[in-house]
């Protein structure tokens, strides 16, 4: 019974990772109340989800429990990722508003504009699926070693690279939300669970998704000539050119 109830313990461990998630999830909905800070409180949880993935896997290998601070690891994930998430956030918003307003414009129109809605909708999908690739594509980078730039390039290729993940993770994202849209009477019990750990549970299994596709997995691969070391190398060094991935070394 006492063995059962220590960290190292299975039981011990989930209930750490519950603590740690709903600590996060707190912390990202406190953080989301000012509008404008909704992408840097989503930048901060997927770089503590992140860090806790990062910690899981050590303590695998190490056999031991993992173990973050998710304060720590949420406040240094908004110092690094606040700028970036929130000019990505906003520059989202912008997007979607001017694409609401051409869309009601041209079906207003209809005719040769109607059929220009079209066109609106699938950008205004393309915006929503970068947006929602680039947060945790930029909180895996945990050195914050690229521009948001190169962020939106390694999250278009990812898009193409790993179609299956990056629709997962856009499904997880998109669902919930369409689900509080339609379901009016059950929308308080969604805003509990949201409050309480709802976020921070999608994020980390969202993490979980595209962790595998984010790092070098194999400890004998190597990229454009690399040998053992590029297992140290940024996330995103095996998606990018040899000249560039030593730019980018961890």
């Amino acid at each position: 019974m006492g063995n059962f109830m220590t960290n190292e313990s299975t039981f011990g461990r989930l209930m750490t990772k519950c603590g740690t998630i709903i600590v996060i999830n707190i912390l990202f909905a406190i953080c989301s109340i000012p509008f404008f800070t909704i992408g840097a409180a989503a930048a901060a949880m997927y770089s503590a989800v992140f860090e806790l993935i990062r910690e899981e896997e050590e303590a695998r290998r190490m056999n031991a429990a993992a173990e973050i601070n998710p304060v720590k690891a949420f406040g240094r994930g908004l110092m690094r990722y606040g700028i970036k998430a929130t000019a990505l956030w906003l520059g989202f918003v912008g997007i979607m508003f001017l694409g609401g307003m051409n869309l009601q414009i041209c079906r207003a129109a209809g005719g040769f504009l109607g059929i220009l809605s079209v066109g609106v909708i699938a950008v205004m999908i393309t915006a929503a699926v970068i947006f929602i690739l680039s947060l945790p594509i930029m909180a895996a980078d945990k050195d914050n070693s690229i521009s948001l730039k190169d962020n939106l390039m390694q999250t278009v290729r990812t898009a193409i690279l790993h179609p299956l993940q990056s629709f997962l993770a856009f499904l997880l994202t998109v669902l919930p939300l369409v689900l509080i849209y339609l379901d009016e009477p059950n929308r308080p019990t969604y805003g509990f669970i949201g409050t309480f750990f709802g976020f921070a549970l999608l994020a980390y299994i969202i993490g979980r998704i595209l962790y595998p596709v984010l790092t070098v997995p194999s400890k004998n691969r190597s990229l454009g000539g690399e040998s053992e070391k590029s297992r140290g190398q940024n996330p995103f060094a095996r998606m990018l050119s040899e000249k560039r991935a030593k730019k980018y070394l961890l």
